[in-house]
This record gives structure tokens, C-alpha cells and sequence, in this order.
């Protein structure tokens, strides 16, 4: 019998596993994806989940687009062209402008992926709002259409299965071992990171602990791509989530003013996307990272190259700003949040990124799980459910009260309108919405609800965003 040297032993084996099937091959089709979005449970779901019969159904996909971070080009908190701006200077944020390539969930309308939903520019770099009551299923049609990095959705709360994680990390049973057990002797499949032009279909299941208490009828949930955590959510992977009470999602859609808000620091430099903001905005390279160097001879390839693709895709840009948001947006430019005069109003508040910080709204003061405040710590994935009774008539600030969080630019703002002066359609109006937003009063839904298989009655989507 022949030797083979080990050096030749390790060739092959970087050869090998530097030219894998693609991650998700044979998945790859959004028509194959699409099939598995059948309202089926999943095999195990948690004790005390009682199926409604609901399943909501959403179209995402992760997509590159150029995001502005100041569109109106002013300072709207100092009332001054951005550029003139000693606080924007003084930020970073004009050192390379304020357009940037960020990668953002965006919603469809079906399983085509032609047409995007309508989305409440107040919205901005969030992804779409996922909707459900205790008791649902949430079915997620995702494609991932960026170019070399890969993405996954991964719920902040919501009970799933180790298939619909959508996280990426080795599935095995001690650590250092190189083995991915059979599902029957221990750990479940994995859908690991989704690679560009793949798919996926996630089932979430909405537990009684996911809903609201207090006799409240909603609760802030989000979601973020899971492969390289820092990376991708500094590339924009992140979205809400809302999860009503049993039965009360139309109700409350019909009669609150629902926010999405979400804090966030977006450092560029820590960005998958650096690389490609870099060769727009600073004459640099666009190191491709699906070339990027070989690191393990062994390894379980399909849990450390995603991470690498995205980690190695990121620090390509050192000198690139942090930029303070609310909503994806600084110094007043995300479109003012509208309400009229004693609308009951929902902030559905979410933190992200490396700093807690503090929400805090002048001319208001809120309720927080049943007890009033004036301003409440966010720690970094954490989301909170304030509410407000809409009494003080005006234009007014929401911060973070974290002094150079404010200072770097992390303001929005608010507007109460009187009575018989409010752009927005009334509250409980029949076949109207509940944006904040005059233009999105009646936005058309992204989701749709359908009954499992073994119901015979099936009910269309009343949902916006």
C-alpha cells in the first residue's frame, strides 16, 4: 500500500474544503423554498402552545441598497444645512457624507419576490414588521439576494425549532469534535448561514410567555441576522416584531398608533458591507471574503465559512463614522411621527449595537408594564412596550438621554395634532390604518393569514405595516 505524506494529506484536505458545494445547495430555487410553506407545525413544539390554527405568512428577503442617513440634508434638531452642521462635524458624520450601502430585510408580497411591500418611511433601515397573535405560527419565506455575504433571520423571543434558529454555529455535541450527529441520537438539523441567490423557510410558534401581560394588549419582539452577529447588524439585519394578545392584533391595529423605534449605533467600519463602502466613498479595495483564506484543514465548513465570509468582509474601512440612529435615520431626519390628540399610542422600542442607552420623550410621559416613567434604560437587544395617551398638542422630541448618544445625533421627533386638524385618519375608522405617517394610512400587507391543513376554513391577510 502507498504513503501519502501528511503534508499532502493536509493539501487535499484545504483543497477540499476551500471548494465546497455551495452552502444550500439543492434549496437554492425560491419555488422549492416556497413549497415548504405548508402551515405544518413543526414536529416538537413548547408545553402550553395551543395552536390557533392562524399561520402568518411573510416574504423577506436581505437585499443591498444605498441608505441616506440625513435625506433631508439638514440638522433638523439645530435647524441647519447638515453640512453647516458643528454637531454632524463633530460626530463624524460628514467626513465621508451620509449615503451608505447597507444591506436591510425588506418585505414582498408573495412568493414571486417581484413587487416589495409598502413600508412607513418612519420605518427606515428596520425590516418589515412580522405580526402574530399568542397561539400563531409565523412562516417566513427568506432569500437572501446580497451579493457575497451571507444572511439568516434569527427571532429575539420566539419559540422555534433548531432548524428555524437561523443561527450559525457548530451543531454538535462536545465541543472541539468534528461530528454532526444524527437528529435521532441528539442534536436536531441546522440551517446554517443562507448564502447569496438561497432561501429558507423559518416557522416560529408564539408561546402564552411571548404575549403581553398586564391586560396589555401588545409586546415588542424583534429579529437579526445570526451569522456574524457584530457584522451583520451593523450591515442593517435588523427588524420588529409585535405579538398580540389572543385575538386582539385587529383590534388594536384598528385603535393605537403602533412605532416601530429602534436605537442604534451602525459603526461602518465593523460593517460586512465595509469593504464595498470603502471602494464607493474612499477610494479603497473590495476584498471579495467568499475568497477569503482557508482557516481550519478540518472543521465543520458549513458553520466557519458563513462566519468568515461575514467577519473578514467587515474592518475593511478603519476610518469609517459610527452614526447614531433612531430608525436608521440622525439629527431629526427620520419623517416626524404623527399622532392626533388623545390617540392611544404604542412604542414598540428596540435596542441594538455595543451601547444601552435611554428613551425618553418630552412633552410626554408614558406607562411601562402597568407603572408611569418619563424615561427607561435599553440594554443592547432588549425591547420594551411603552404606551401613551397623546395629550400634549405640538412638535417634540424623542431622545436617547445618554449624553453623547443625544449629542452624536439620536433624535426623532414627534408631532400631536389637534382635533380637526390631523392629517392621519381617525382611530377605529372602518378599513383605515393606524400609521403615524400621512402617506400611510392605508398600506397594503406584506403577510397573509391562512388556517393549518386540517382546518377547513381559510381567512385573507388584514395586516399592515
Amino acid at each position: 500500500m502507498a504513503f501519502t505524506p501528511a503534508w499532502l494529506v493536509l493539501l487535499l484536505a484545504l483543497s477540499t474544503s476551500a471548494n465546497p458545494v455551495q452552502q444550500n445547495s439543492g434549496r437554492d430555487t425560491v419555488q422549492t423554498c416556497a413549497s415548504s410553506m405548508d402551515g405544518v407545525l413543526p414536529q416538537y413544539t413548547p408545553p402550553g402552545f395551543k395552536f390557533s390554527g392562524n399561520v402568518r405568512k411573510y416574504y423577506i428577503a436581505a437585499e443591498e441598497v444605498e441608505w441616506d442617513y440625513a435625506p433631508t440634508g439638514w440638522d433638523n434638531w439645530m435647524g441647519v444645512p447638515i453640512e453647516n452642521s458643528p454637531r454632524a462635524k463633530a460626530a463624524g458624520a460628514l467626513t465621508y457624507g451620509t449615503k451608505w450601502s447597507k444591506a436591510l430585510y425588506r418585505g414582498y408580497t408573495d412568493d414571486t419576490f417581484t413587487n416589495h411591500t409598502e413600508q412607513p418611511p418612519y420605518q427606515g433601515t428596520q425590516g418589515p414588521t412580522i405580526r402574530a397573535e399568542v397561539g400563531d405560527m409565523i412562516e417566513i419565506l427568506f432569500v437572501n439576494k446580497l451579493a457575497q455575504n451571507y444572511a439568516t433571520m434569527h427571532s429575539m423571543g420566539l419559540a422555534y425549532t433548531k432548524y428555524s434558529e437561523g443561527a450559525t454555529y457548530p451543531n454538535n455535541t462536545m465541543p472541539g469534535q468534528n461530528v454532526v450527529v444524527p437528529q435521532a441520537e441528539a442534536v436536531p438539523p441546522v440551517m446554517a448561514g443562507v448564502s447569496p441567490g438561497a432561501c429558507v423557510v423559518y416557522k416560529w410558534v408564539v408561546v402564552p410567555e411571548n404575549g403581553p401581560s398586564n391586560g396589555e394588549p401588545a409586546k415588542a419582539h424583534s429579529y437579526h441576522s445570526y451569522v456574524s452577529m457584530q457584522e451583520d447588524t451593523n450591515a442593517g439585519l435588523i427588524g420588529p416584531t409585535f405579538i398580540y394578545a389572543k385575538g386582539q392584533m385587529d383590534s388594536t391595529m384598528a385603535n393605537y398608533r403602533e412605532i416601530p423605534l429602534l436605537y442604534m449605533f451602525y459603526d461602518e467600519s465593523v460593517s460586512f458591507l465595509s469593504g464595498v463602502n470603502s471602494a464607493k466613498l474612499n477610494g479603497g479595495n473590495n476584498t471579495n471574503a467568499l475568497n477569503s483564506t482557508v482557516i481550519y484543514s478540518g472543521g465543520n465548513f458549513t458553520s466557519w465559512h458563513p462566519q468568515n465570509v461575514n467577519f473578514e468582509s467587515a474592518q475593511q474601512f478603519s476610518s469609517a463614522p459610527r452614526f447614531a440612529t433612531m430608525n436608521g435615520y440622525i439629527f431629526s431626519n427620520s419623517p416626524v411621527f404623527n399622532m392626533c390628540y388623545e390617540d392611544k399610542v404604542i412604542w414598540y422600542v428596540n435596542a441594538y449595537g455595543s451601547a444601552s442607552h435611554v428613551f425618553h420623550m418630552h412633552g410626554s410621559g408614558y406607562t411601562y408594564q402597568g407603572v408611569s416613567g418619563f424615561a427607561e434604560s435599553l440594554n443592547d437587544g432588549v425591547a420594551k412596550t411603552f404606551h401613551q395617551t397623546a395629550t400634549a398638542l405640538g412638535k417634540w422630541q424623542v431622545i436617547c438621554h445618554v449624553n453623547n448618544h443625544h449629542s452624536a445625533g439620536m433624535v426623532a421627533d414627534y408631532q400631536i395634532w389637534p382635533k380637526g386638524q390631523c392629517p392621519l385618519a381617525p382611530l377605529g375608522s372602518s378599513g383605515k390604518g393606524n400609521g403615524t405617517h400621512p402617506t400611510s394610512a392605508s398600506k397594503s400587507s406584506h403577510a397573509t393569514t391562512s388556517r393549518a391543513p386540517h382546518y377547513t376554513a381559510s381567512t385573507g391577510a388584514r395586516s399592515r405595516l
